[in-house]
């Protein structure tokens, strides 16, 4: 029983001295640059069947899919099914400059207009993504979130 303490207390002084080194380690970091963490959210038009063949990214989500030398697709697929209408795929450190992209689906681009409610489903499904993907971002603390665009006029 008494070899038990003894070896509880050495175990113990170790952790003191590993939450010392930790504290000093916690200090030199503190004199380091912090880089202000950046959030982008992109967009990905579906037919809501879950398949990539029948997907694809918008204009500024294609852009930076090539900027990220076709990363960005690639992962979105490993991700499992394509993100339906108002679902959220998030990535971290694709590349310096956002530490977190959010891929969120717009639902079929060809929604067309509900004239019973008076309703363009276009621009209905990109308030639900675009609200979706804030929200699924929200938890990360970003200092800046950058929402992609999307012009329904050309």
């Amino acid at each position: 029983m008494l070899s038990k303490l003894l070896k509880f207390s050495r175990s113990s002084s170790k952790i003191r001295e590993f939450s010392k080194v930790a504290s000093n380690s916690k200090e030199n970091t503190e004199n380091c640059v912090k880089r202000s963490a950046t959030g982008l959210l992109l967009g990905v038009y579906s037919k809501n069947d879950g398949r990539h063949d029948t997907a694809f990214l918008t204009k500024t989500a294609t852009k930076y899919n090539k900027r990220t030398c076709g990363k960005l697709w690639d992962l979105l697929r490993i991700a499992g099914p394509c993100p339906k209408l108002g679902e959220t795929r998030i990535f971290y450190e694709l590349e310096p400059q956002f530490t977190a992209v959010g891929v969120v689906g717009l639902g079929d681009k060809c929604s067309g207009y509900d004239s019973t409610e008076n309703l363009d489903l276009n621009k209905e499904n990109i308030r639900i993504a675009a609200g979706a993907g804030v929200k699924a971002l929200e938890p990360l603390n970003l200092h800046r979130l950058h929402v992609e665009g999307t012009n329904l006029d050309s």
